[in-house]
């Protein structure tokens, strides 16, 4: 089992959606931007978000042909998030014998942050060390 915790500043979010929302929009999936500006802190949603897209690209090994926006974040009906792979993501990820993802987020007006783990087969022993 792996985990990876990453905390990213709201305001440099800000700066990025200022100078270039489309480019900034292409990371995420529709559903996710769908969800996002569905509330008044659309902002914050996406930059939790990009904290957990980070994470879990850091967990699959930062592989440059990963496409960022194949990393989905969504809900379940009790609205907790989870992480939904698809492409060469989730091809990554089965290589790596990722057999679950488990991911907590949250977000202040200053900060937002994603704890991602990624679960292995064979007792827990970590198949991504």
């Amino acid at each position: 089992m792996l985990s990876e915790l990453c905390i990213v500043e709201n305001s440099i979010i800000h700066k990025i959606l200022a100078k270039n929302l489309e480019e900034f929009l292409n990371l995420f999936a529709e559903e996710e931007k769908t969800y996002c500006f569905g509330g008044k802190k659309w902002e914050m949603h996406l930059t939790a978000r990009f904290a957990a897209k980070k994470a879990v690209y850091k967990l699959l090994g930062a592989r440059a042909e990963i496409q960022w926006n194949t990393i989905v974040i969504r809900h379940d009906s009790s609205g907790a998030p989870h992480i939904i792979l698809k492409g060469i993501a989730a091809e990554h990820a089965d290589d790596l014998k990722v057999m679950r993802w488990h991911l907590s987020l949250t977000h202040t007006d200053q900060y937002a942050a994603a704890f991602v783990v990624a679960e292995g087969l064979e007792g827990g022993k970590s198949p991504l060390t």
